[in-house]
């Protein structure tokens, strides 16, 4: 800064915020999102939180906030490991060679996936199905959200989708 420079206004104008939802390049809302209020913790073969070490659950968090900064359509497409698995993959029904139980508080028209998180851990969920994509709750007037990821079950040891 030159000696004639003003450090209180540079510095205050540095402050100023100029993130924008509005703005051509914010990608908000592309953005996937996490829900866990359809967590079940009664099914035998999976978990609570307080099951997995804190590694484990750190693991989990820096997953998540990683996956969270792309569309769940992005990560559909994204490869892990070896062969053809996609870090996020949709299976559509509930599979019918698993150790869980279809719980009984997720709505039938719920696509069943999973997130990959380690060599065995998967975080179970589900998606809203494209076709609900634009549409309003016919009671609340919100419109569903299909790029939400609904969070149903711990799967420490891949029991959800045996092959």
């Amino acid at each position: 800064m030159s000696k004639f420079g003003n450090s209180k206004k540079s510095n205050f104008l540095k402050s100023i915020l100029t993130a924008s939802i509005d703005s051509k390049d914010d990608k908000l809302t592309c953005k996937c999102k996490f829900n866990f209020s359809y967590m079940d913790f009664n099914q035998p073969a999976g978990q609570r939180f307080s099951d997995w070490s804190e590694d484990k659950l750190i693991k989990l968090l820096n997953k998540l906030h990683n996956y969270s900064k792309e569309s769940l359509n992005y990560w559909q497409h994204q490869r892990i490991g070896r062969g053809n698995n996609k870090v996020l993959e949709i299976y559509g029904n509930f599979p019918k060679n698993s150790d869980f139980e279809h719980p009984k508080h997720i709505p039938h028209q719920a696509e069943w996936a999973r997130f990959r998180i380690g060599y065995n851990e998967r975080l179970i969920g589900f998606v809203i199905p494209k076709s609900y994509k634009d549409l309003k709750h016919c009671k609340t007037g919100y419109q569903y959200d299909c790029n939400t990821f609904y969070v149903a079950f711990l799967d420490e040891n891949h029991k959800f989708y045996k092959k």
